[in-house]
C-alpha cells in the first residue's frame, strides 16, 4: 500500500544518490536543499526530493511583495521582500529573524556554504547577512536598478548580479568577492553599453562560464545571449551575433547538466519565429522551437529533467516538454483561454511538473504530461506568483508578490471523511462505504476510488455520487472485524491511498447471537426496588443491548403464569445490575436476552425468580373445646393455627398465651412448618388461657400481635353439691327436691357449674340416676327438682352430682 508519492520519495533519493555518485561533478548550489533562483547556477529548476502530490496548502506568511523562496541546508527559508527586509523563517513558517536594508529588495537571495544570504537593492546596493541575520558587508554602487537574482561561484568566492545603471550605459555584469580581505569589493564589471537592458532576467554560472539574457536595441528589439568568462567578465561569444532574434527576452538562461547547452526564450510578440532557443557553449545555435500558438511567447528560462527534457509554459498557457533534441515529446493546456505572462515551470524528483503563473493559478502536471490539478488562489489577474521550491519534506514553497504572502504546499490525501455505515452486521448485511474528494472537481478530479478489506481479497469499487462524494457498498462478507484502505488514482495520474500508511477500521461481521445470564441475590424482596444482575458476552463483537424481561404469578407457587414474557427496561452495559422498580406482589420470573450489532438471544426459560412480598400474614386460631381439664387431667391444649398469606408458603409462627386476662407470653414457635399446624400448650394452672399466634413470613414480614384469638378454659378442680333441705311432699304426688351447687369462680381458676343430676336411692338400695339440668357455667346455682315416687311407698333418699 505505497501511494504515488511514497513512491515518488523513493525515487526521489535514489536520484539524489545517482547525482552524488555521478562522474560529471556537481555544479554551484547542490549542495543546499534550494539556495538559489530556480535551484542552482544552471537554472536546471529541478530538485532532488519529491514536491506535494496537491495543492494542499499548509501555511501562509505575510511578506510583502516577497520575492521567491530559497532553502539553506537546515530547512530555513529565505525571502525579500519590497519593504526592504530580507527574511528568515522555520519550516513550519514561524518568524525567525529578518535585516532591514535601505531599499526595495526585488531579487531572490542566493545562500552561501556558511548561510548566509547575498541580495541586491534598489539604488545600486548589495548586502551579504550571515545565517543569524546580521551584516557581513554591503557594497553601495551609487545608483541602479537591480531588480534580478545574484548567482554564486564558490570556487571563485565571487557572486556575480546583473543590473542597470544609467552611467555605465545600462546593462552591467557585476562580480563582488564573496569572503577575504577583499570581501565586498568589486571583482569585474562588464558594462554591455546603452543598447543593452535586462528585464527580470538572472545571470546563470556553470562552474567557469557566466551566461546573460537580456534585450537589444538595434534596429528594433532582438534578444540575445551572452556568454563570459566567470573569472574576468570577458566576453567569450554572443547569440545571434548580430540581432537577428526579433522580440524580447525575458527568459533568465539555463544551462544543460552537462554544461554543453544554453537554452533561453523569446516573448514571440510580431513574428513568427522561434520562441525557444538552444545555444551549444561555443555560441553557435544547436535549434529553435516556435510554439504552435500563434503569437505565444516563452517568459522564463525552461527547467530541465533529469534526461534533458526541457519544461517551458507560453504565454497561452500551455505546458510543453521538448526533448534535448528539440523535438516536442507532449503539451497540456494548463488554463483554456487564458494568457500568462509569467508562469514558471520547476520540477521535482519523481518528474511532476509545478507550474506557478500570473493569476494566482498553480498547476501539477504529470511526468507523463496529464494535468493532475489546477489550483486558482482567487486573486484574480494580477496576482503574480514566484516560481517554486522545494524542501526536503516535500514542502514546496512559492510567494504572490501581489498578494505579500509566501504559501507553503505539502502532500496531502485527495480522500478525506471516510465512512462506512452500519458499523456491524451479519452476512446478509449491505455495507455503504463514502469518502469525500478534499479538492473540488474544478481542482482536481478522481478518476477511480477503491476500498481494500484486509482479508486480502474483496475490493470495492466507488463511484461519484455528487459534489466530492464518492460510494459503494459490499455485502456477503465472512464472519470477523475488519479493516480497510481506500487506493485512488486522479485523472492526472496522481495515486495514493488514505491513510498513507496503515489501516481503518472497518465494519465487523458476526453471524453469531450473543449469551447473557441474570441472577437474582434473594428470593424474597418487600422495599420498592428489586435488583437483577447480569451478565453477557459475545465471541466476535461487542453486546450492544442487554434487556431485562418478566412475567408473573399471584399465587406464588408458580403453578400457572400470567401471560407471555413482557419486555421490563434495557441497558448498554454488558455487566451490572438492573434497578426495578416494583409493586407487583406475587412471584416474579425475569430473563435477559442480549443483542449485538446484528443477532439477538433467543432465549425463553427463565434466569432467576423473585417473590415480592409486602403484606404481612394473618394466623388463624382455634382449639377443639374452650374447655380442657378433669380431674387429674394430664394432657395438653391444642392450638391449631392457618396462616393466612399468599406468597410464602413457609412461614415462622410463634405461639403466644394470656392468662386470665394478663399480658401476652410467648411460649414456643415453628419455623419453616407451612402454613397450617397446631401446637401442644401445656398448662400449669387452672383458669382461663387465650391464645394467638404471630407468623412471619419467608420475606420477613412480621405480623407484630396476634390477628385472632382464642380463650380457653382449663379447669382440674370438682365442684360441690347438696340437697339443701328434706324434700317436701307435695299433694300432686310429688316430692319437690332442693338442690345447691358450687364451683369457685373463674378467678379461681375454676370453670363455674355446668349440670346438675339428681339421683335416688329406694329402701337402701342402689343409686339410680333420676334427671338433670344444665346451669351454664355458673359459679353458683340452686334449682328444684320435682320427684314423682317410681316404686311407691317406701324410703327414698336422695343426692346430687
Amino acid at each position: 500500500m505505497i501511494g504515488r508519492h511514497r513512491f515518488a520519495l523513493t525515487l526521489g533519493i535514489l536520484i539524489l544518490l545517482g547525482l552524488i555518485a555521478s562522474s560529471t561533478p556537481l555544479l554551484a548550489f547542490t549542495r543546499d536543499i534550494w539556495p538559489t533562483y530556480l535551484h542552482d547556477g544552471r537554472h536546471s529548476g529541478r530538485s532532488p526530493y519529491v514536491g506535494p502530490n496537491g495543492p494542499f496548502f499548509r501555511w501562509t506568511y505575510p511578506g510583502s511583495d516577497a520575492s521567491s523562496v530559497t532553502i539553506a541546508t537546515d530547512g530555513t527559508l529565505r525571502f525579500c521582500s519590497e519593504n526592504s527586509n530580507a527574511y528568515a523563517l522555520n519550516p513550519d513558517g514561524t518568524f525567525r529573524w529578518s535585516y532591514g536594508s535601505s531599499s526595495q529588495i526585488w531579487s531572490t537571495p542566493a545562500i552561501a556554504t556558511d548561510g548566509s544570504i547575498l541580495f541586491e537593492c534598489d539604488g545600486g546596493k548589495f548586502y551579504r547577512v550571515d545565517s543569524g541575520g546580521s551584516l557581513i558587508w554591503s557594497w553601495d554602487g551609487g545608483d541602479g536598478n537591480m531588480a534580478m537574482s545574484p548567482v554564486i561561484a564558490d570556487d571563485l568566492n565571487m557572486v556575480f548580479f546583473l543590473y542597470s545603471v544609467s552611467s555605465l550605459g545600462n546593462g552591467v555584469l557585476r562580480s563582488l568577492y564573496m569572503s577575504g580581505p577583499n570581501q565586498g569589493t568589486v571583482a569585474w564589471t562588464q558594462s554591455f553599453g546603452g543598447n543593452m537592458e535586462f528585464d527580470k532576467t538572472s545571470p546563470a554560472f556553470d562552474g567557469d562560464t557566466v551566461y546573460v539574457t537580456g534585450t537589444e536595441a538595434v534596429d528594433g528589439l532582438s534578444g540575445v545571449l551572452v556568454a563570459l568568462e566567470a573569472s574576468t567578465g570577458t566576453v567569450k561569444w554572443t547569440y545571434p551575433p548580430s540581432g537577428t532574434i526579433d522580440g524580447v527576452t525575458y527568459s533568465s538562461p539555463s544551462v544543460s547538466e552537462d554544461r554543453e547547452f544554453i537554452y533561453f526564450g523569446d516573448d514571440g510578440d510580431d513574428h513568427n519565429e522561434a520562441v525557444l532557443y538552444c545555444v551549444a557553449s561555443d555560441g553557435t545555435l544547436a535549434w529553435a522551437w516556435d510554439s504552435p500558438e500563434a503569437g505565444a511567447g516563452v517568459l522564463n528560462a525552461p527547467a530541465i529533467g533529469t534526461d534533458g527534457t526541457l519544461y517551458v509554459v507560453d504565454t497561452e498557457a500551455n505546458l510543453f516538454a521538448i526533448a534535448s533534441d528539440g523535438t516536442l515529446k507532449w503539451s497540456v493546456e494548463l488554463a483554456a483561454g487564458t494568457h500568462l505572462e509569467y508562469a514558471n515551470a520547476i520540477i521535482d524528483a519523481a518528474g511532476t511538473i509545478y507550474v506557478t503563473a500570473n493569476g494566482g493559478l498553480f498547476f501539477g502536471v504529470s511526468p507523463f504530461g496529464q494535468r493532475c490539478w489546477a489550483y486558482d488562489l482567487g486573486y484574480g489577474a494580477t496576482t503574480w506568483l514566484s516560481p517554486g521550491s522545494i524542501g526536503t519534506a516535500g514542502t514546496l514553497y512559492f510567494s504572490s508578490r501581489t498578494r505579500d504572502t509566501v504559501y507553503a504546499v505539502h502532500t496531502g490525501s485527495y480522500l478525506t471523511n471516510p465512512a462506512y455505515t452500519p458499523d456491524c452486521g451479519s452476512s446478509a448485511t449491505i455495507f455503504e462505504f463514502t469518502v469525500d474528494c478534499s479538492l473540488p472537481p474544478t481542482v482536481a478530479t478522481l478518476r477511480t476510488v477503491q476500498v481494500h478489506l484486509d482479508d486480502g481479497t474483496t475490493v470495492v469499487d466507488l463511484h461519484f455520487d455528487s459534489g466530492v462524494t464518492w460510494i459503494g457498498t459490499v455485502s456477503s462478507l465472512a464472519a470477523g472485524p475488519y479493516q480497510y484502505y481506500l487506493s485512488y488514482e486522479t485523472w492526472g495520474g496522481i495515486t495514493g491511498t488514505y491513510p498513507d500508511t496503515g489501516w481503518l477500521d472497518g465494519p465487523s461481521v458476526d453471524n453469531t447471537a450473543p449469551t447473557s445470564q441474570c441472577w437474582c441475590d434473594y428470593q424474597c424482596a418487600t422495599n420498592s426496588v428489586i435488583e437483577v444482575g447480569f451478565t453477557s458476552s459475545d465471541d466476535l463483537t461487542e453486546v450492544t443491548r442487554v434487556s431485562l424481561w418478566y412475567r408473573r404469578t399471584p399465587d406464588c407457587e408458580g403453578q400457572k403464569w400470567w401471560g407471555d414474557w413482557t419486555y421490563l427496561m434495557s441497558t448498554d452495559s454488558t455487566v451490572g445490575v438492573f434497578s426495578v422498580p416494583w409493586s407487583l406482589e406475587g412471584r416474579t420470573q425475569f430473563l435477559t436476552i442480549a443483542e449485538d450489532c446484528a443477532n439477538t438471544e433467543a432465549k425463553s426459560t427463565a434466569d432467576c425468580w423473585i417473590i415480592y412480598d409486602d403484606t404481612a400474614p394473618v394466623t388463624h386460631v382455634t382449639t377443639r373445646s374452650s374447655f380442657w381439664g378433669g380431674p387429674g387431667y394430664a394432657a395438653p391444649i391444642r392450638v391449631d393455627y392457618d396462616v393466612d398469606e399468599s406468597c410464602t408458603y413457609e412461614p415462622d409462627v410463634e405461639l403466644w398465651y394470656r392468662y386470665d386476662g394478663g399480658s401476652w407470653t410467648y411460649d414456643q414457635k415453628e419455623e419453616g412448618s407451612g402454613r397450617q399446624g397446631y401446637f401442644n400448650f401445656w398448662p400449669t394452672l387452672d383458669g382461663e388461657y387465650t391464645f394467638g399466634c404471630v407468623s412471619t413470613d419467608n420475606c420477613g414480614n412480621d405480623e407484630g400481635t396476634p390477628s385472632t384469638t382464642r380463650a380457653v378454659i382449663y379447669d382440674t378442680t370438682n365442684p360441690t353439691s347438696i340437697v339443701t333441705d328434706a324434700p317436701t311432699y307435695d299433694p300432686d304426688g310429688t316430692f319437690q327436691v332442693d338442690v345447691a351447687a358450687t364451683d369457685p369462680s373463674i378467678s379461681a381458676n375454676k370453670s363455674g357449674v355446668m349440670y346438675v343430676w339428681l339421683y335416688y336411692q329406694y329402701n337402701g338400695g342402689p343409686w339410680y340416676y333420676y334427671t338433670g339440668a344444665y346451669q351454664g357455667c355458673v359459679e353458683h346455682t340452686t334449682d328444684s327438682f320435682n320427684f314423682v315416687a317410681p316404686f311407691g311407698d317406701g324410703v327414698y333418699g336422695f343426692h346430687t352430682v
